[in-house]
């Protein structure tokens, strides 16, 4: 497992790699008192497209041109340090 940041991991396994989107929703399950967390799952053959898909949702929320190209930075960085920790095979004991 690559943790990429509070919000996004990347798991794998002999088949595929799962980019993991665990958000907070900020509400509260009325019955059971607990945290709703929202969770999306993607599915690849490769950790290329993997990362691909985490810089495409993390640039959703940036606002203008500055803030997408200090975000690409960013991400540039901790994938580069991914990259280098692990082969991305996985065994990266990174945490973003």
């Amino acid at each position: 497992m690559v943790t990429l940041d509070k919000d996004f991991r990347i798991e794998n396994d002999s088949f595929e790699y799962t980019l993991i989107k665990e958000q907070d929703t900020g509400r509260v399950n009325e019955k059971t008192g607990k945290k709703i967390i929202s969770t999306d799952h993607w599915h690849f053959p490769n950790l290329k497209l993997s990362l691909k898909k985490y810089v495409n949702e993390s640039l959703k929320v940036c606002d203008g041109v500055e803030e997408i190209l200090t975000k690409l930075n960013e991400l540039d960085e901790k994938i580069d340090k991914i990259s280098n920790c692990g082969s991305g095979n996985g065994n990266c004991k990174c945490s973003g």
